[in-house]
């Protein structure tokens, strides 16, 4: 099993056919012509939907981050911006990045981070206040995303 949860996947595999076009490879491996075959460099990623789970403390962290990340949505939601449960739900994001380096885009954390900040201390109104929620907001559903993939992958 690989020791970083983080890895590119595209490098995991490699071309089998550099010619898609050629007859030569795909022939012998009895594939119709113009079809060319990609094996798995390391061990190969199948996602399914009936998917084996694996319960380390990588997943089970994961999966708490992004139940956390739901909450927080949910919450924006329903218009609460001046609770300390984001705030303190971002300190949890970022000790998160550092025990998994990569899991997540630094720039995101820092734009999230100041978002929250402006959206607890509420000193602006109007137009700039529904721009700070945006980007919060949308902050809030890359977080799901990246750990909604971490997770599938």
């Amino acid at each position: 099993m690989d020791s970083q949860p983080c890895t590119d996947v595209r490098h995991q595999f490699r071309v089998l056919s550099a010619n898609p076009a050629a007859d030569g490879f795909g022939k012998a491996a009895g594939l119709p012509g113009g079809v060319f075959a990609i094996e798995a460099a390391y061990p190969p990623v199948i996602a399914t939907w009936s998917m084996n789970v694996r319960y380390g403390p990588f997943n089970i962290t994961t999966f708490l981050a992004m139940a956390c990340t739901l909450w927080i949505i949910v919450a924006r939601l329903r218009g609460m911006t001046d609770s300390n449960g984001p705030l303190i739900y971002l300190i949890g994001i970022v000790a998160y990045s550092m025990a998994f380096p990569g899991c997540l885009e630094p720039r995101f954390i820092y734009v999230g981070s100041v978002a929250a900040l402006f959206l607890r201390f509420e000193f602006m109104g109007g137009a700039f206040m529904k721009f700070v929620r945006l980007v919060d907001f949308l902050v809030l559903l890359y977080f799901l995303y990246s750990f909604a993939t971490v997770l599938i992958l």
